[in-house]
């Protein structure tokens, strides 16, 4: 049964306001029997920030968008991310990321729906303490590869502003992107549902023992050409947690989504889901 309208308008903030609650005690009163000292954590933070995530010096790939898997009902969620650099001394990118839902309570545990999405872009990087580099892409293409009624996809170019602030234990990660849909879209009145301006927030508390990273997540976009529609955008909370201590490498992960166009397929479908399972 679809929630009603004043459910819909609300995004069940009191559920986001008590996730964040719970989020914000894991990263600002982390237990100091977690952390008995080796190594500096301002250290730690800044080497590991910095590695950004490379998956292998030989193919030259990096991680670009999460990886991660969540188990939710009715539907999981599965992604894969990376980006491969054109030139060695051109930042210059091809990106791609797969989200897939998975319904695992099915009969035959079908996909009902994968989103591809690949893009290109130009990051510029800059040694400012407040933006740490602008992504230009000139295209981006995304698609469920369906056809008939149930197919979905838009092309876009975006600009993208990254910024990362370092306090102490704490890193700050903030990146605002701002989009424009082109060509012939199989269902033009998406930006209805998801805006040109999505904006995102990290705070990760960097710790030396069994928990040596909690990293909280926050998303909101809103619907709209003008992002003048709040009611149609939506919301993503996300809190992972990383057990380094224990030789672990995937961190637990929890994700709260609240709104529309989580998916291609159900875009203007309003949806509300918790979710838990591991990330990169």
């Amino acid at each position: 049964m679809l929630p009603s309208y004043k459910q819909k308008k609300l995004f069940k903030l009191s559920s986001v306001s008590a996730c964040a609650s719970f989020c914000a005690i894991l990263i600002f009163y982390t237990p100091q029997a977690f952390s008995e000292q080796t190594t500096d954590p301002i250290t730690k933070q800044t080497q590991e920030m910095d590695d950004n995530d490379q998956l292998t010096d030989n193919f030259n790939l990096k991680k670009h968008n999460s990886i991660y898997f969540i188990y939710g009902e009715p539907e999981s969620k599965l992604q894969f991310s990376f980006k491969y650099e054109i030139f060695n001394q051109l930042p210059l990118y091809i990106g791609y990321t797969q989200l897939s839902y998975w319904n695992l309570k099915g009969e035959s545990k079908p996909f009902t729906d994968v989103n591809y999405n690949p893009e290109l872009f130009y990051t510029l990087n800059f040694n400012n303490s407040w933006i740490q580099s602008i992504d230009l892409a000139p295209y981006e293409h995304k698609s469920n590869g369906k056809a008939g009624p149930d197919s979905r996809s838009y092309e876009r170019a975006y600009a993208q502003v990254n910024g990362k602030y370092i306090f102490s234990q704490f890193t700050l990660l903030t990146s605002v992107r701002a989009g424009y849909l082109y060509g012939d879209a199989d269902n033009k009145d998406i930006v209805e549902y998801y805006g040109p301006v999505d904006l995102k927030f990290s705070i990760t508390h960097f710790n030396q023992g069994l928990l040596d990273k909690v990293r909280l997540d926050f998303r909101i976009f809103a619907g709209g050409k003008y992002m003048e529609n709040f009611d149609k955008g939506g919301r993503e909370l996300g809190v992972s947690m990383r057990f380094g201590g224990a030789n672990i490498n995937p961190a637990l992960y929890m994700q709260y989504y609240a709104g529309y166009a989580e998916s291609l397929l159900n875009y203007n479908q309003y949806v509300e889901e918790w979710r838990v399972g591991f990330i990169l």
